[in-house]
């Protein structure tokens, strides 16, 4: 996953794993799960902080998103939209949780 992807999916994670946890949070057996949450988002937080100052301090890229699906990525020399399908942006933010719920994550 390229570096812009990976900033989008990741923050989107974070996202839907903080609304899970509110959504699970009744569930009758939800204190077997709230530990692993916290420590998925704890780590998903900590990731996307390091990965924001290296696309800016490294690769002098800056991100922001402009509606449900588009974003402008500003880099040295140009400036971009992207526009991604809900598809493919539930495709990479699923990638993404997969990867830190089984523990595959590259910190």
């Amino acid at each position: 996953m390229d570096l812009v992807n990976q900033f989008i999916a990741t923050s989107l994670a974070i996202k839907v794993f903080r609304r899970d946890k509110e959504l699970f949070a009744d569930f009758k057996f939800f204190e077997l799960y709230q530990a692993k949450l916290d420590k998925i988002i704890e780590v998903l937080v900590q990731d996307f902080n390091n990965l924001r100052k290296d696309m800016y301090t490294v690769h002098h890229i800056d991100i922001k998103k402009i509606s449900g699906t588009k974003y402008r990525i500003r880099g040295k020399e140009k400036i971009e939209v992207i526009e991604y399908t809900p598809e493919q942006l539930k495709q990479m933010t699923s990638t993404i949780m997969n990867d830190y719920l089984l523990g595959k994550h590259k910190s």
